[in-house]
């Protein structure tokens, strides 16, 4: 609760020998806030960096200010995190922002194949958390390359 008290000077009339103070109150709420994973769909072959982007925005504006806080974003395949990016505002009045991972294909999280991807917005101080759409990211098996010679019949997934 807040309470807001005006001090000032009054000369009251003597038969008035009673002055009144209302109680404000004022509820300042989280903004909601919406994560959108792009591109839509992604395709690398094992052994290639691919990049997860998630754009956080402030839904409403009804905070005058706002203080940044511990933004993150966790990127994860089902339960697995897959890694964390802070996010990067792109608006001086901080509605809109980003948050890029750069995933190394070879760090196993994701296999070979068609995975789903999504990414968590935790929130800060002023805004809510949410979750972003899901993505899909299909890893392409590589050829398996021995000496200089490349098994036509065989491929590594790590």
């Amino acid at each position: 609760m807040i309470i807001a008290v005006f001090g000032s000077t009054v000369e009251l009339p003597s038969a008035l020998t009673k002055l009144a103070f209302a109680e404000l109150e004022v509820t300042i709420g989280k903004a909601d806030s919406s994560t959108v994973v792009a591109p839509a769909q992604i395709t690398a072959t094992y052994g290639e960096d691919i990049t997860l982007s998630a754009t956080v925005e402030k839904k409403q504006s009804r905070i005058a200010t706002y203080s940044a806080g511990d933004n993150k974003v966790v990127f994860k395949c089902g339960d697995t995190v897959l890694g964390t990016a802070d996010v990067e505002y792109t608006k001086a009045d901080k509605t809109t922002g980003t948050a890029t991972l750069t995933y190394k294909t070879t760090d196993g999280k994701l296999p070979v194949g068609e995975s789903t991807v999504t990414a968590n917005y935790g929130g800060s101080v002023n805004l809510n958390g949410s979750d972003s759409n899901s993505v899909k990211v299909n890893i392409a098996a590589k050829a398996l390359t021995i000496d200089g010679l490349t098994a036509t019949n065989r491929t590594y997934d790590g």
